[in-house]
């Protein structure tokens, strides 16, 4: 019996949101506090319902496609516009999950939007410090608050995956029969999703293929699990032995940015013990990181020469003049402009030459640092703009062995504005016996 099994039954606290645990129906005491915790029988809120396994998707779930996951507006300011809630806003999540809690217990709808969001955030600190009855217990004191369906399958989709995680694939597909019929494309993701989880964990994948779709748009999912359904959907490709199928559909996430091929080497961490993707994810980041290494740097590359050409042209032309003058009328006076255009030699020369070397060194860090995760710390404007894009200085502190600090210098144009927010995580590329050398993962 794992932690995630279905036959136990746990909760929180409501006073101090410590885990409990005990027969289900039954009311306990809190192990910290000794505030009595009914446990609310399960039946009440998670029961076999009987929903059939997924099928055609009804057309009108593509329209809600390709709207963020974000939280409700008033408990955003906890994340600080980044992906996560950073340490010190942690105390005030767990303050806000327990008076979400009770509020949606009295049938207040967006409080069960608070308790969905705010139970995804600390069940997944839970789950990274490696505390799975915290993690477990979180999710179930959420389950049996939430008002409405869409909302149960959210958080019975998380238990169901966690269980799978665990290992325990029949504790897995009882949360999973839980699921009510879908209404909506979240909980129609949800429950296409774990189903193809657990389907993966029977070897059944036939029937993640038959939950996901067996192409890149066939079925609409949320964009919160997308890249999820990819790596589930390759993963069944290739152990079906449509290895090329499964590599150009990987190959294709993968082209969408760094972000998207993060969350895949997330996602087959997390499932480690499934060994997803043990074939097509090596062979296509194997081949992702080729071509990076010969595009890396080459548009301020390209800029440099431009600049360095355009600063020459003027000295060329006036020369040309100044030869064609003498030639035809004897005289040096269309020499006179070429001392004038050496002006831009030096306004654009040497601009081109800095961009130039920028993206020369771009390219050999790239080509031998190390790839990490970087905090943004900060970030200030450069005074230079192209095109009214302003080029940014971004601090960044490294996620390396030891850490490091450096900042990269790059163009943000407005849909790329997010990363400056102190606290973002993105990647990059740095020389650790160079720290001041980084390049912005590809």
């Amino acid at each position: 019996m794992t932690v995630f099994s279905f036959q136990t039954r746990a909760s929180c606290c409501f006073q101090c949101g410590q885990p409990v645990s005990g027969q289900d129906g039954a009311q306990v005491h809190c192990t910290r506090c000794g505030q009595p915790v009914p446990l609310k029988p399960r039946a009440t809120f998670a029961r076999n319902v009987g929903t059939p396994p997924p099928g055609q998707q009804p057309p009108h779930f593509r329209a809600q496609d390709g709207k963020p996951l974000l939280p409700p507006p008033n408990i955003a300011f906890l994340w600080e516009n980044g992906s996560e809630i950073p340490p010190h806003r942690e105390p005030e999540a767990l303050v806000a999950w327990q008076g979400a809690r009770r509020r949606a217990a009295a049938m207040d709808i967006g409080a069960g939007e608070e308790v969905c969001m705010l139970t995804r955030a600390i069940a997944a600190k839970a789950e990274a410090s490696r505390d799975y009855p915290r993690m477990r217990a979180t999710i179930e004191a959420g389950l049996e608050c939430v008002p409405l369906p869409r909302q149960r399958a959210i958080l019975l989709g998380m238990m169901a995956r966690a269980a799978v995680r665990a290992q325990d694939p029949r504790s897995a597909a009882e949360w999973l029969a839980c699921i009510e019929p879908p209404q909506d494309l979240e909980s129609d993701s949800e429950h296409r999703m774990t189903t193809g989880v657990v389907a993966t964990a029977r070897g059944d994948f036939n029937a993640v293929l038959n939950a996901l779709g067996w192409a890149f748009d066939q079925i609409a999912i949320q964009d919160a699990l997308d890249p999820q359904a990819v790596i589930f959907r390759v993963n069944a490709l290739e152990r079906m032995g449509r290895a090329q199928e499964a590599m150009q559909q990987l190959q294709q996430l993968i082209s969408q940015g760094p972000g998207m091929r993060n969350a895949v080497e997330r996602l087959q961490q997390q499932y480690q013990g499934m060994s997803i993707c043990a074939m097509t994810l090596p062979a296509v980041t194997a081949a992702h990181e080729q071509r990076a290494r010969g595009t890396a740097g080459s548009g301020k590359i390209a800029m440099g020469f431009l600049l360095i050409g355009v600063s020459l042209l003027p000295v060329l032309i006036t020369f040309i003049i100044g030869v064609v003058e003498f030639f035809v009328e004897g005289t040096v006076t269309g020499f006179i402009g070429v001392p004038f255009s050496l002006i831009f030699v030096f306004a654009f020369g040497l601009w081109g030459l800095k961009t130039l070397r920028t993206g020369q060194r771009e390219r050999r860090v790239f080509a031998t640092g190390v790839r990490a995760a970087a905090r943004v710390m900060g970030a200030s404007p450069t005074g230079v703009s192209i095109n009214d894009v302003p080029e940014m200085n971004i601090d960044l502190h490294v996620e390396t062995n030891p850490p490091v600090r450096t900042a990269i210098r790059m163009l943000v144009n407005p849909g790329q504005v997010h990363i400056l927010t102190p606290g973002t995580m993105i990647y990059v590329r740095v020389d650790p016996r160079q720290p001041d050398l980084a390049v912005l993962d590809q």
